[in-house]
């Protein structure tokens, strides 16, 4: 009905969260009607309540007591005094979970049942601004010299600021957004970010480190009968562009025709080489074990290969180009055996490489009229 009461809430540079003599006013409490009022940070009801100068948040602890069940109303006026047009304020209800936006909807209707959480000091409080929230940032890594992608999430409304130091100085001037590209660096540089609310205010700058690291690029000699990596550590050979198993040493020994490449991976960076290997058939001739056979050589037409072996044997005839012509698993228990047909190739040198399990070799075959 007309029954009413009232409560004030200001603020003032002279003014505590306590209670000052000077500036706040306690709640006398009414001898028939329900009470509203405001608590100090020592819990003080008062019926003015003067607060320090709002910088980014203040939060205000309302008690609304001495009532009965029944419906009423919360109003809110002069709210239009404060200086800052987007200031936020907001009344929450812990009761029912809600949040009002005071701006928008400046009354607000609420139950009181015999539940004594539904009044009381516990139900509501009133926020003046917003919090700022924590961020993260990720650190951003380049091989080389240039800008680095330096990235932040979890700012409300994308607020960012970027910085040079971690206190003082002034934002990087257009830095506002989740993602920072760095100036051109040649080493690493530390920058740091802030999450900003729309009055301005900032979280504490967390520092986010731009990494550039420059590393020599690696370098494929000969040694001997095999290709040398200029790193001891951290190498994977490929041959044409896969990846050969176990192949992770400084060296290693071609026996197929392709081009060899050796990536190298160091401080999360990566550089890379490559050479061709071509076979020609000026090797000397290897010398086959005994227990593989090949005939006959010269050939005219079909050409006969058998392994005595319990292993997976796989054989490869290359030109001296390294074009392969035949690729086949050799079939059999325990001596497998394969077939080549050369009628049609032309005369002249091949390759022949059988791979008996992890073992390899390589022999040349004379294909004749």
């Amino acid at each position: 009905g007309t029954v009413r009461d009232e409560s004030v809430i200001r603020f003032t540079s002279s003014a505590t969260t306590g209670f000052d003599p000077q500036w706040d006013a306690y709640k006398l409490k009414n001898p028939t009607a329900f009470n509203l009022s405001s608590f100090t940070s020592d819990d003080k009801k008062l019926a003015i309540n003067s607060m320090p100068k709002l910088s980014c948040l203040s939060v205000v602890k309302l008690d609304v007591s001495n009532v009965t069940a029944g419906t009423y109303a919360l109003d809110f006026s002069e709210f239009d005094s404060f200086i800052n047009g987007n200031l936020k304020l907001s009344l929450v209800d812990s009761y029912t979970s809600q949040t009002i936006d005071i701006r928008q909807a400046n009354s607000y209707t609420f139950q009181v049942t015999t539940d004594a959480a539904s009044s009381g000091s516990s139900r509501f409080t009133i926020s003046f601004g917003e919090a700022v929230s924590s961020i993260t940032a990720q650190n951003g890594t380049r091989c080389s010299s240039g800008t680095v992608n330096l990235t932040a999430s979890g700012a409300q409304e994308g607020n960012y600021r970027w910085y040079e130091a971690p206190t003082g100085g002034t934002a990087i001037n257009g830095a506002t957004g989740s993602t920072f590209i760095t100036p051109t660096l040649n080493k690493a540089k530390t920058y740091y970010v802030a999450s900003a609310n729309s009055a301005g205010c900032e979280e504490s700058r967390i520092p986010v480190v731009a990494n550039v690291t420059n590393i020599d690029p690696v370098v494929i000699t000969e040694n001997g009968k095999k290709f040398q990596s200029s790193y001891t550590t951290g190498n994977q050979w490929y041959l044409n562009g896969k990846p050969i198993p176990g192949a992770i040493g400084q060296t290693i020994e071609p026996l197929l025709a392709g081009i060899y490449t050796v990536e190298v991976t160091a401080s999360n960076c990566t550089t890379s080489a490559e050479r061709v290997y071509l076979i020609t058939g000026l090797e000397p001739a290897q010398d086959l074990p005994s227990h593989i056979t090949i005939y006959p050589n010269p050939t005219s037409d079909i050409l006969t290969v058998a392994v005595q072996s319990t292993n997976e044997v796989n054989a490869r005839l290359l030109t001296l180009l390294g074009t392969a012509l035949y690729d086949q698993a050799l079939e059999g228990t325990d001596v497998k055996k394969g077939r080549f047909n050369l009628q049609e190739q032309s005369e002249g040198m091949y390759i022949l490489i059988v791979q008996d399990g992890s073992q390899v070799y390589k022999t040349r075959i004379i294909k004749k009229r």
